[in-house]
C-alpha cells in the first residue's frame, strides 16, 4: 500500500512539474508578445477598443462569470460588484472582486479562462496567501471588465 501512495505522490509531482513548465512557457511567449507591443498605448486591449466593447448587462456578465470558474472547477467564495461610469471615458468599467480558494494551477486556469471566454476584461489584481502545506492558496482577485455606453 505504501508502494501505490508513492506511485500517486510521484505521478502528482509530475504533473505539477509539467503544469510548472506549460505555465512556464506560455509566460515567456506572454512576454515576448508583450515586448513587441509599442509603449504609446498600454491601456487594456478592451478600452483601447471602445467602440468594439459589449453592451452592459449586469445579470448576463455575472453569469457568465460564475459560469466560467465553475467550468474550471474554480469555486468562488464571495464576489462584489461596482459599476463605475464617468462623463469623461467612453466606456464603462464594471469592478468584481472575489475570493477563491484554489490551488495555484487551476486559478491559473481560471484567470486564462477569463481571458479567452471575456476579452473586454482585465484582472487588475491579485493577491495571495497560503494557510497551509496543502498548496490551497487563498487569492483576492480584482477584475474590470469593460463596456460600451449606451448612445
Amino acid at each position: 500500500m505504501l508502494a501505490l501512495g508513492s506511485a500517486v505522490a510521484l505521478a502528482t509531482a509530475y504533473r505539477d512539474r509539467d503544469d510548472a513548465l506549460r505555465n512556464h512557457a506560455a509566460l515567456v511567449a506572454q512576454q515576448k508578445v508583450a515586448a513587441q507591443q509599442p509603449l504609446a498605448d498600454l491601456r487594456p486591449r478592451a478600452v483601447r477598443q471602445a467602440d468594439q466593447l459589449p453592451q452592459f448587462v449586469s445579470h448576463e456578465f455575472t453569469e457568465q462569470f460564475l459560469r466560467t470558474a465553475a467550468e474550471v472547477d474554480v469555486p468562488l467564495h464571495e464576489a462584489s460588484y461596482n459599476l463605475e461610469a464617468s462623463e469623461k471615458k467612453p466606456y464603462l468599467r464594471y469592478r468584481a472582486t472575489t475570493t477563491v480558494k484554489t490551488r495555484y494551477f487551476d486559478m491559473r486556469r481560471f484567470i486564462a479562462a477569463l481571458a479567452s471566454e471575456m476579452p473586454h476584461v482585465s484582472l487588475d489584481s491579485i493577491s495571495c496567501n497560503r494557510e497551509s502545506t496543502s498548496g490551497v492558496l487563498t487569492c483576492e482577485l480584482a477584475f474590470s471588465a469593460f463596456f460600451a455606453k449606451e448612445q
